[in-house]
């Protein structure tokens, strides 16, 4: 009977073993599918955990029960990991776009003039040291691109508000 059992349980090892290489794998395509988005996708990504206040474990556990959902729903486990990574990147980018969590503040959209020169200095200073940051900042198409020219089009405004009001 022991052998039975022990055999059982290899074979549910082997089984939960395989689904993860294949989620990998399954992740790693949809990295290769993004192109040369891949990059930005990968940083959206990340933005949107670090702002929920999730570790990567909890990306990679969401990531799992969105395959096994898939499954269920007569679906891939590669549809449900899809799902995963383009609901988190769609994410990220929106949070680079406005404001939307704001831990300890008005939970508000946006910033004012003030708020985004104060936000444009934090940029200058992370991509003074973080040159993969200032080449996102840099380069047309990213999510740190188009936030750096939102906020320096609302800083610039509130500059010549404050110069036309004297």
């Amino acid at each position: 009977m022991n052998g039975l059992v022990a055999e059982y349980v290899r074979l549910q090892m082997d089984e939960a073993a395989q689904f993860d290489a294949d989620l990998k794998s399954s992740a790693e395509a949809w990295v290769k599918a993004q192109g040369p988005q891949a990059k930005a996708k990968e940083v959206a990504i990340n933005g949107a955990i670090r702002a929920l206040g999730l570790y990567s474990n909890d990306l990679v556990a969401i990531r799992n029960a969105m395959a096994a959902a898939s499954i269920d729903q007569g679906g891939t486990a590669a549809d449900g990991v899809s799902r995963a990574l383009d609901m988190f990147s769609r994410l990220g980018e929106g949070l680079a776009e406005d404001t939307i969590i704001n831990p300890g503040g008005a939970g508000r959209f946006g910033v004012n003039g003030r708020e985004a020169q104060g936000e444009l200095d934090a940029m200058k200073v992370k991509a003074g040291s973080d040159p993969v940051f200032a080449k996102a900042v840099g380069t047309p198409g990213t999510p740190e691109n188009a936030r750096w020219n939102r906020l320096l089009n609302q800083s610039t405004a509130y500059a010549q508000q404050q110069q036309a009001a004297g």
